[in-house]
């Protein structure tokens, strides 16, 4: 039942103080109660591979994201067998209701057929899901705003159109079945009657923020198990710890995580759950070099930092251009010095803004890199041809996929030789079954120069596109 935090600045040993408290848990009761160790989802294979060096072998401690403890508490409580519409199939619901209310529409009518609208309103309603709104809280907000002359029509429509979607989604969703939305819900419904962590213990690390839906989710967690422990990024000597209830500036360097806690805080209070004293970590672990514990600690102070400029360097570029330019002729630099590419990491804040600019820079400067980045799959050369042999076996061999095929790269024809192929099918229309011929193609047209009398063909290449074709 009781909450504590661990508190403390980059390098603090947050993290360090939960492992070895897991740990000691493990140690005392190997085969005991259930430990959650709650991260992040792209952190939880680190800590895997973290738990098994250290342990060897673990059965006790689960490391798990928000989603997978959501799985855990349905497959415990027996939700394992409603039927659960997917991302894909959501957004074909919303697609589909796009075009049955275009009618009633006023913002989104001329473009309730574009492509790719309905992704951007599934991320939208995914956005009202986290934030805790529906559709009575959508009506509250459009009566507000029809009573103030100031707001734009234009966005009244538009919330007017997002509320009578997301209205006509869940009728057409119903009772029966389960959207991620309504999954959602149900776990947090759940959660009081999972007998699975009344004895479990959680420990949360590596979060800066939380979601409305995870924030309800993690206090519900904290009502029932015996004891939570929740590490985040904060000065030990901040305000938020010192004075909860005062004010919080905006420009302090740990704003973020600040209201985080702060938010947090009142949710446990809402609920009645107690909170013990914090555990503030004040010594930095991990910052060995002088230089970079002197830029953790005064980067942005009022002063500057102070960290002597041995090892770190420090470049003011112009844009963003500038600044990834510098950071490519630094590397080569550094290669031509002795260093390998397998030592040097480029970190940014956000790989959107400068992933085209890293591609253009690194490729002019000749530097080999791999982006850390989501791709899409949908023009992946092996995709293409699976889909173009699907649609070749059921729809009989049609032209664009038979091509598609053929230009995937992965039939042994070359970008010329798949070329000269659709050329020459587009010529003599060959179509379907003529494909799966057993006889050679000797399709040819005569086409003769208006200046040669002798009337010699030009186009007699039919054995090699024959081959092409096999």
């Amino acid at each position: 039942m009781p909450v504590q935090f661990v508190l403390g600045r980059a390098g603090s040993g947050k993290t360090r103080h939960l492992l070895e408290h897991m740990l000691a848990l493990v140690a005392a009761d190997p085969l005991g109660p259930p430990i959650y160790w709650l991260l992040p989802k792209q952190a939880t294979f680190e800590a895997e591979r973290l738990l098994t060096a250290r342990l060897k072998s673990f059965s006790r401690i689960r490391v798990v994201s928000f989603d997978q403890l959501g799985k855990e508490i349905l497959v415990h409580c027996g939700d394992v067998d409603i039927p659960e519409v997917t991302t894909l199939g959501r957004r074909m619901v919303i697609g589909h209701l796009l075009r049955v209310h275009q009618k009633q529409l006023k913002y989104y009518a001329s473009s309730a057929h574009r492509p790719g609208l309905a992704a951007e309103l599934d991320s939208t309603f995914g956005e009202f899901d986290r934030a805790g709104l529906d559709t009575p809280a959508l009506d509250d907000l459009l009566k507000h705003m029809a009573a103030d002359d100031r707001s734009a029509p234009d966005l009244i429509d538009k919330l007017a159109d997002l509320q009578l979607l997301l209205g006509a989604y869940n009728t057409y969703i119903g009772q029966d079945r389960l959207d991620p939305a309504r999954r959602l819900t149900l776990i947090l419904k759940r959660v009081a009657e999972c007998s699975l962590l009344k004895d479990a213990q959680i420990f949360v690390d590596d979060f800066y923020d939380f979601t409305a839906h995870e924030r309800r989710l993690l206090t519900a967690v904290a009502s029932i198990a015996p004891r939570t422990v929740i590490s985040l990024l904060i000065d030990p000597d901040s305000p938020a710890i010192k004075n909860p209830t005062g004010f919080l500036p905006d420009l302090s360097v740990f704003h973020r995580t600040e209201r985080t806690y702060l938010s947090l805080l009142s949710s446990l209070k809402t609920s009645a759950i107690a909170i013990d004293a914090p555990v503030l970590l004040r010594e930095t672990h991990r910052f060995s070099s002088d230089d970079l514990k002197a830029i953790e600690a005064n980067l942005f102070a009022a002063s500057g930092a102070t960290a002597p400029a041995t090892n770190v360097e420090s470049l003011d570029a112009a844009d963003l251009r500038g600044e990834v330019d510098a950071v490519a002729r630094r590397i080569k630099s550094a290669v031509a010095d002795g260093l390998r590419y397998r030592q040097i990491g480029v970190l940014v804040r956000d790989l959107a803004d400068y992933q085209q600019i890293l591609d253009a820079s690194f490729a002019e400067h000749e530097l080999p890199f791999f982006a850390d980045h989501r791709r899409t799959a949908g023009h992946h050369p092996l995709l293409q041809m699976v889909r173009a042999m699907l649609l070749i076996a059921r729809h009989g061999w049609p032209l664009e996929a038979v091509m598609t095929l053929a230009k995937s790269g992965l039939t042994g024809l070359g970008d010329d030789q798949a070329d000269e192929l659709e050329n020459y099918v587009l010529q003599h229309r060959i179509r379907g079954r003529m494909w799966e011929s057993n006889e050679p193609w000797m399709f040819k047209r005569d086409l003769i120069r208006a200046e040669d009398e002798a009337g010699v063909p030009l186009l007699t290449e039919t054995d090699r596109i024959d081959l092409y074709r096999r």
